[in-house]
């Protein structure tokens, strides 16, 4: 993602160049020191060095982007990326590359993702991060996240093997047991 991207998905507040970061800082370090900490000098810091990314590359894709992850799970999901390819569209290349991206990965991640996205939509910053720790617990104990890594940086073959190798063979029972709760290992905030 670039700077327009990130700020358009809210991952960020304000774009500031690279070359200006360390004057920023500085800025910052004077700004909060003379002032105390309080908030709206370090705005007016902020509004002196931001600079416009220009248009979200992903704000154009945003119809097909919703199209396609509309579905309710990720056969559809391939289903949907497949026919927006076909359709010949401005953003065929780009569905078919996605689908065919997705498909190397292993069906099982892609059903655990797909759930969480679900779940996880409206939980607030802990939940999210307490979720994520929980299905990083469960998957490093499963087959496919070593197998990924077998594949990608030790053997480097490119060839994961995924188990179940396949999105039919992955049960929803498999799926919900990553969400299953891990007991003392839960991170919890304070």
């Amino acid at each position: 993602m670039g700077a327009a991207d990130t700020l358009y998905c809210g991952f960020a507040t304000h774009f500031v160049p690279c070359d200006r970061v360390t004057e920023l800082v500085d800025e910052f370090g004077r700004v909060v020191w003379e002032a105390g900490g309080e908030r709206d000098p370090i705005d007016a810091v902020l509004t002196r060095f931001v600079k416009d990314p220009g248009l979200a590359p992903l704000a154009a894709m945003r119809p097909a982007i919703d199209r396609c992850f509309a579905g309710g799970s990720v056969e559809e999901i391939f289903d949907a990326l497949a026919a927006e390819a076909t359709a010949e569209g401005a953003h065929a290349g780009w569905a078919a590359e996605t689908r065919a991206g997705l498909l190397t990965r292993s069906p099982t991640s892609l059903k655990i993702t797909l759930r969480q996205l679900m779940i996880g939509r409206d939980y607030d910053l802990e939940a999210a991060l307490a979720l994520e720790y929980r299905l990083t617990q469960h998957v490093m104990a499963a087959h496919d996240f070593y197998e990924g890594v077998r594949a990608m940086l030790i053997d480097k073959d490119q060839d994961p093997r995924w188990r179940p190798a396949t999105l039919v063979e992955v049960s929803d029972i498999s799926v919900e047991s990553y969400f299953a709760p891990i007991g003392d290992r839960e991170l919890r905030f304070a």
